[in-house]
């Protein structure tokens, strides 16, 4: 949005210094300040541009003082629009290529995620969701705090972003209020803490799921009136111990 607005001011300022060159070379040139007449407004135009443009053909020679200094400013009030312009027009496209390789979102690919599914941190039980999801073509992103990580999942093709975890403000940028379901598989406990509580608030407890790896760190969560977690090492447990007693004692 705010791209759009400095190009649109750009482009009132271009019309003006061209509008600017166009009268002042006819009013200049209609007077005997150059070394030909000029009597028409499309002479003064191709003059006005020629001279902004730098390329100067050398048919239209001011050979005043006053027509000099006309020139002068208007080379250098042309250039400096000009030349902004393209730097805003370039800083537009060179952001988006920034966007791509360090692992940030654009504006346009958030207004796309609605309706998604979010993973917060990569840890194993989110790596196997990640895979499972890319093969059904299902909608969902990956948010981790590891550069590097991102890097390495956006050439495997995922929808990865680098983002702190804890900023709420950084969350709801990637769309966590309109999300489906997300799920927290961080291994930093206090951290895994933190995020479920943030993202309770945000989203209410029936929209995601935390993945812990060990007792404690589920009971805490439990305690905060948090119900889907999920102890892989538990589950895991439960079941071999199951199998186990089918051969007895």
């Amino acid at each position: 949005m705010q791209l759009s607005v400095e190009i649109l001011a750009y482009m009132v300022l271009i019309t003006l210094v061209i509008s600017f060159g166009t009268i002042g070379t006819y009013w200049l040139g209609s007077t005997g300040n150059f070394n030909v007449p000029i009597h028409s407004v499309i002479t003064a135009l191709y003059f006005t541009i020629a001279t902004i443009s730098t390329v100067g053909y050398g048919d239209i020679v001011p050979v005043t003082g006053i027509a000099r200094v006309f020139d002068i400013i208007l080379i250098l009030s042309g250039l400096g629009v000009f030349l902004s312009a393209v730097t805003i027009l370039a800083s537009g496209f060179v952001n988006n290529r920034i966007d791509a390789l360090t692992g940030r979102i654009s504006y346009m690919e958030r207004k796309l995620f609605k309706q998604h599914i979010i993973l917060i941190g990569y840890s194993p039980t989110n790596e196997s969701i990640a895979k499972t999801l890319k093969v059904e073509k299902r909608r969902f992103i990956i948010l981790v705090s590891d550069k590097t990580l991102a890097d390495h999942l956006r050439t495997e093709g995922y929808h990865a972003f680098v983002v702190d975890e804890t900023s709420e403000s950084e969350l709801l940028s990637y769309g966590l209020k309109y999300a489906n379901r997300v799920v927290i598989d961080i291994r930093d406990k206090s951290r895994t803490l933190f995020v479920a509580l943030l993202v309770k608030e945000i989203v209410g407890k029936d929209r995601f799921i935390v993945v812990v790896d060990n007792a404690e760190a589920e009971k805490h969560l439990r305690s905060m009136n948090i119900t889907e977690v999920i102890n892989p090492a538990k589950i895991a447990a439960d079941s071999i111990s199951a199998k186990l007693s089918k051969f007895g004692k």
